[in-house]
């Protein structure tokens, strides 16, 4: 699932940045593994452009993409709720 929505984003900003493919790439692995992403060029060869298609492009597919991640979160991430009996900040009072 991952895969044809990064898929169909790339696609999408390909549609805006045209030349750029490895950068288009990159930046959507950096998005899909929530890191910080630092566009660095000279001025006028679309840093901009490619910022807003990025923007576009992932709200179009927000909502799957936001399920996805939420979804592969709570399986890798199981938790339990916290209450005062099993807390470690209680001190048994």
């Amino acid at each position: 699932m991952y895969l044809v929505n990064a898929l169909n984003v790339i696609d999408e900003v390909k549609k805006a940045v045209i030349g750029k493919d490895s950068c288009v790439e990159m930046v959507m692995m950096a998005i899909l593994a929530r890191g910080h992403i630092l566009i660095e060029d000279i001025p006028g060869v679309g840093k901009t452009t490619m910022a807003l298609a990025f923007s576009r492009a992932c709200a179009m597919s927000q909502n799957s993409l936001h399920r996805m991640c939420c979804r592969q979160i709570s399986q890798d991430f199981p938790f339990t709720a916290r209450t005062p009996a099993n807390s470690s900040t209680s001190r048994g009072r």
